[in-house]
């Protein structure tokens, strides 16, 4: 069975990361930049601190994520400050009633408003989150400038958090006022197995 592998990984290690996972036997790898948001005392705690980071996404049938994990923990094991976490999310469930203890939150808001989300969402019960710059599809609903259609702005929060917090989460941030703008954001939440941390987290 396939599975949807998701890490989040410091900046200056991803290249490093990548190059296991291609060892294992993953096939393409899709990298995307972004940044951290804990706060200072969830620091390195959950991998998801402040400064550079970069999520990787790559489907690969479940023993080559195994083969994967064991070489990435062993890579954030070298280096104390390769501060990170990782989990897989099934693309087929083998049964439907099973719970997973952590879900995968994907927040897609307008460019300005991540932070304001992850407020919200680390009040809920958030851990922190990493946040993506990204871009709308061009639609005729989109902005014009000077006549010429320009794609709004987007940032996506991801966040990996215990599947008892996510409902607290997902109703905080959809009471913002960025969500009462129609086809301006979503939110959906995805269930992550095997989710583990790497690295040592601080006391």
């Amino acid at each position: 069975m396939n599975t949807l592998v998701f890490a989040v990984v410091p900046e200056q290690y991803a290249a490093f990361f990548c190059e296991d996972a291609k060892r294992s036997g993953s096939g393409n790898i899709v990298c995307f930049s972004g940044r951290g948001t804990a706060e200072k005392v969830l620091l390195q705690r959950l991998g998801l601190g402040a400064g550079k980071k970069t999520a990787l996404c790559f489907l690969a049938p479940e023993k080559v994520f195994a083969e994967t994990a064991v070489l990435w923990k062993h890579r954030a094991a070298a280096h104390k400050d390769c501060i990170g976490i990782a989990c897989s999310i099934l693309t087929e469930r083998k049964n439907m009633t099973e719970k997973t203890k952590y879900e995968l939150i994907c927040i897609v808001v307008n460019a300005g408003c991540a932070e304001q989300a992850m407020q919200a969402a680390r009040k809920a019960g958030a851990p922190g989150g990493t946040i993506v710059d990204a871009k709308g599809t061009g639609t005729e609903q989109d902005l014009n400038f000077f006549g010429i259609p320009v794609a709004q702005e987007k940032e996506i929060v991801l966040i990996v958090a215990e599947n008892a917090f996510v409902p607290a989460i997902t109703e905080a941030v959809k009471k913002l006022p960025c969500f009462t703008k129609p086809a301006s954001t979503f939110i959906c939440t995805l269930p992550a197995s095997d989710c583990f941390h790497l690295g040592t987290p601080c006391a």
